[in-house]
Formats: C-alpha cells, sequence, structure tokens
C-alpha cells in the first residue's frame, strides 16, 4: 500500500494575473489525494477549466500548463490520507 498525500493547489502571483484576464469558468483552487505533486499537478490540470485553454479563439485544447508549471500554480501538501484512493476533493470553480 503506497501512501497518498493531501495536496492544496493555488495559483501563484503570475498565475492570478492569467486569471484576471478570463471572464468566466475558471478553477482558483483544489484540494486533491494523491501519491506526488506530479500526480496532483496532473489531475489539476486534466480537471481545469479556461485557465488551462490557449487564449486564441477557437483553440481550447488545454495547451496551457496552468496546473503543472510552478510558474502558475503552487502546490503544497496539507495532510495524509488513510484512504486508498487517488482523487479530486474540491474544485473551487467560478462560472461566469
Amino acid at each position: 500500500m503506497s501512501s497518498l498525500s493531501i495536496y492544496e493547489l493555488t495559483p501563484s502571483k503570475e498565475g492570478i494575473t492569467i486569471l484576471n484576464d478570463i471572464i468566466y469558468n475558471i478553477s482558483t483552487k483544489f484540494i486533491i489525494v494523491a501519491s506526488s505533486i506530479t500526480e496532483a499537478r496532473k489531475m489539476a490540470q486534466e480537471a481545469g477549466s479556461d485557465e488551462c485553454c490557449s487564449r486564441i479563439p477557437c483553440i481550447f485544447d488545454k495547451s496551457v500548463p496552468f496546473w503543472t508549471d510552478s510558474k502558475y500554480s503552487t502546490c503544497k501538501v496539507i495532510g495524509f490520507s488513510t484512504e486508498n484512493d487517488t482523487r479530486i476533493i474540491a474544485n473551487v470553480f467560478t462560472d461566469g
């Protein structure tokens, strides 16, 4: 059995500047149970919304590494899980 941690992912200062340019449909925080920071960041990126998308009209391919790049977001351990399943516990989402 591997040990799972609970991670909190939030925008960095540079990430906040990206969020300020988006009017709607953004995730601003994740709480994730994962085996590593890399896994937590990947899960957030896959579940992310417009903060992860290219700003070019009609291209929404999640090409912005918002949650996987420490330039745009922070990821820290806030606890440890007693369960064995990786999952997203919370996604703070703003629907515009």
